[in-house]
């Protein structure tokens, strides 16, 4: 017997943008705000994510399928962005710390080292000169370690914001944490695959990049193919969590079903 795996709902999921009436103004809409987010800061960037968070909203909230919203009502877009941005920003900030303090710090030891060394060559100012670069590696170590948990945790968190509406939630650990560990493994994939578009984004463009006939796309490629990137991870995010919660409303079930059948045979006949 042989069990065949079908790759059908990634396909689907892959392809949601483009199966939408009017697919075709929404998506330059969206590649155009990406544009503008280039020259204007913040404001393009939080009306994305609030578009991305009605997509989550639709699949989490609404337990609908996919669909690319209206761009009809900008000011919910960024409220909801907002809210995302901040969320996402605050559990990014130990990473920010850390990389530029240690930056900070190497920086200003180093050039006090090279000081003391430069009038003083055997002065033992210059082993500030190791710990300098000591504390440069410490920080990206701890940079990388910080930046993988958040990357690990944050989607749940955005969703549990999406799912309760509300920027608190993103920070209800006991919460979206149950929701994580009920489907470890969904948003796993969801990472997986989200960082698996963006590397062929990089590596198409390099490609891009090396022909002079499609040199000229290589700064619109990104744009168009990030928004398209930013569809999907939100698409895959909200389906994560969406599976979290029913496994988990599943274990509950069958956990109460199971106390209702040990309470009925202790009661006696």
């Amino acid at each position: 017997m042989t069990t065949e795996v079908s790759t059908r709902p990634l396909q689907t999921l892959l392809a949601f943008p483009f199966h939408e009436d009017r697919w075709q103004s929404k998506m330059l809409i969206g590649i155009g705000l990406t544009l503008a987010g280039m020259i204007i800061p913040i404001i393009p960037g939080l009306i994305l994510m609030g578009y991305v968070y009605q997509i989550m909203h639709r699949v989490i909230v609404d337990r609908g399928s996919l669909y690319l919203p209206e761009w009809d009502n900008w000011g919910k877009f960024l409220k909801d962005g907002w809210r995302l941005f901040c969320v996402a920003f605050l559990y990014s900030l130990p990473t920010l710390v850390v990389s530029f303090a240690g930056m900070g710090i190497y920086i200003v030891t180093f050039i006090g080292a090279m000081t003391a060394a430069g009038n003083h060559p055997d002065s033992p100012a210059s082993i500030l000169l190791f710990v300098a670069i000591g504390i440069l590696f410490l920080s990206i170590g701890l940079s990388i370690l910080t930046g993988t948990l958040t990357f690990l945790v944050l989607p749940a968190a955005l969703g549990h914001t999406v799912a309760r509406d509300s920027f608190s939630a993103g920070f209800d650990f006991t919460g979206w944490w149950k929701i994580f560990r009920a489907n470890t493994g969904g948003f796993l994939i969801a990472l997986l695959v989200i960082t698996g578009l963006m590397g062929l984004v990089y590596i198409v463009s390099q490609i891009f990049s090396m022909t002079i006939v499609l040199i000229c796309l290589i700064v619109l490629l990104p744009l168009a193919v990030g928004f398209y990137v930013m569809l999907i991870g939100a698409a895959l995010v909200a389906g994560a969590y969406r599976e979290g919660v029913e496994n988990l409303e599943l274990a509950e079930l069958k956990l109460a079903e199971a106390s209702i059948v040990a309470v009925q045979e202790e009661k006696p006949s």
